[in-house]
């Protein structure tokens, strides 16, 4: 048996909102590529179920889906947990990363020392379907490149 990684590449979004899944769609392509420098995990689970999946690696990389005032459809964002700030009060629904990096330390639960959040600028984060737009399709070849080539870079592939 494979000693445990240290890192972990995590896709995450809703397939059945279309281009919200680009997280999911991207890492599905890249896994077989990227596992030999990380456990590689997709999910559409959100909140403090990504504990169970962050819980006990020292690197953690995410993928997911953006919708930013001034982005374009496809750009790659790179952002960390400093980046956003912690809600004062939140409920269930509304666990972000920032807070449960609170809660695993207040609890004593292993939580990654760093965490690299590759965001992808998507249009619309609300429409139905269960697969990307068109513009976007066209986009994941070359975003395909770019999460690779930085997934390499930030875990020393």
């Amino acid at each position: 048996m494979d000693p445990p990684k240290q890192n972990i590449v995590l896709g995450l979004g809703n397939t059945m909102h279309g281009d919200d899944g680009i997280g999911i769609w991207i890492v599905e392509k890249l896994q077989h590529r990227l596992q030999a420098l990380a456990d590689v995990w997709v999910t559409e689970e959100m909140g403090l179920r990504l504990l169970d999946f962050l819980s006990g690696y020292r690197t953690a990389v995410i993928v997911d889906s953006v919708k930013t005032e001034q982005g374009v459809e496809g750009e790659l964002h790179f952002l960390n947990l400093s980046d956003f700030a912690a809600l004062p009060y939140c409920g269930c629904h509304q666990v972000g990363l920032p807070e449960m990096a609170l809660l695993a330390e207040t609890m004593g639960i292993p939580f990654p020392e760093t965490v690299h959040i590759l965001g992808i600028e998507i249009e619309d984060p609300y429409r139905v379907g269960n697969t990307l737009s068109p513009s976007l399709k066209k986009k994941v070849p070359l975003l395909m490149q770019q999460v690779e080539k930085k997934i390499e870079r930030l875990l020393g592939g």
